[in-house]
């Protein structure tokens, strides 16, 4: 039986952020100030917290990057 394919959606637009000229990483804080996506930094991941200690959520950490077409990356 013949079918009608779907079309692909497009690749996707990404705008990374950044602090201190390093890439900041979104991570999911679950704990005693709430839920909601933070920020790392690093390679052991180091949570953005602000002066008392509540990490900082994703979208106030540093600079948004240039806007980067994930179909023009190769894996």
């Amino acid at each position: 039986m013949a079918g009608v394919k779907s079309q692909k959606g497009g690749a996707s637009l990404v705008r990374y952020r950044y602090l201190d000229e390093k890439q900041v990483k979104p991570v999911k804080y679950v704990g005693e100030h709430g839920r909601y996506m933070a920020g790392s930094v690093g390679a052991e991941f180091e949570l953005i917290c602000d002066d008392n200690g509540k990490p900082v959520p994703f979208s106030r950490i540093g600079s948004l990057g240039k806007i980067i077409n994930k179909s023009l990356h190769k894996k």
